[in-house]
Parts: structure tokens; sequence; C-alpha cells
């Protein structure tokens, strides 16, 4: 068992990585979620920052214009051909309110990268859009988000 579910069902399991440059003090980058009909099961959500500290946040519904540019998705059976029903963007705009489900402060280092994961399973809500927001603290900083769900 993986994750808290068994193999077999890998084939409705999926995976999705976005790496970018966070800007320097106050810099933000989100990134959307958005779910299909069917209800995902979040397990698990990574952010990773090289030199600066910053915050990570889930926010659910919030105001959003829609982003354009789909962030690849797999799933995690290599043998299953099954696409997944959520779509993760890399440029939504005008984000604003919205429920923050989690804020978590990801250090940074000058020696190593830093990351923080999220491994509370959580069921979302079909058909919303979510987004992980990324606040920067410090300086310019590389920064990586790796999501996995099931649906």
């Amino acid at each position: 068992m993986a994750n808290g579910f068994y193999t077999k069902d890998a084939k409705r399991v999926f995976q999705a990585s976005y790496s970018f440059t966070l800007a320097g003090s106050s810099g933000t980058q989100f990134v959307q979620y958005k779910t299909g009909a069917k209800v995902p099961i979040l397990l698990l959500s990574q952010a990773t920052t090289a030199s600066s500290d910053i915050t990570f946040e889930l926010i659910e519904s919030p105001t959003i214009t829609n982003g354009t540019t789909s962030v690849n998705s797999f799933v995690v059976d290599r043998n299953s051909t099954n696409t997944a029903v959520t779509t993760l963007f890399s440029d939504p705009t005008s984000v604003s309110s919205g429920t923050t489900l989690f804020t978590e402060l990801v250090p940074g280092s000058n020696q190593a990268s830093s990351e923080h994961q999220d491994l509370l399973t959580r069921p979302l809500k079909a058909s919303t859009s979510y987004v992980f927001k990324f606040t920067n603290l410090g300086s310019s900083s590389p920064c990586l988000l790796n999501v996995v769900w099931y649906e």
C-alpha cells in the first residue's frame, strides 16, 4: 500500500510537477488546480525552494481568471491509458479571496534546497478551482511544485 491506496489503484493516481523562478521580495506565483466532475483526493502537495524563504498556500474557490497553459500530468501506472480529469495551469491571473486550506513556511537556504510536504489526504470538491500560492519572503528563488492526486 502506498499513501493509503493499494497499488492496484495506481491506474487512478496522477502526478504533475512544475518548476519556476519566484521573483524577489513579495513576488507571488499561482498554480491553478482545476478539478473535473470526479471528486479528486489530493495525496501529496510538495513545495521546494532553493535560496529564499517562501510561504506555500492552498486556496479553495478563489475569484480567478482561468489559466490557459496546462502543466503536464501523467498516470502513475505506466500500463494504464487513463487521463486525468483534473488539470493544473501555470498562468492563472486576477486571483483573489477564496478559502485558505493551509499556509506553510518553507525555509530557504544558501546551502541546499528546502521543502514542505502536505501529507494530509484531502478529498477536494468536484468542478472547483483551487490555487497553490507561493509568496517569496526574500530574494529571487527557484521553486518546484509536485502534486499527486487520486480520482
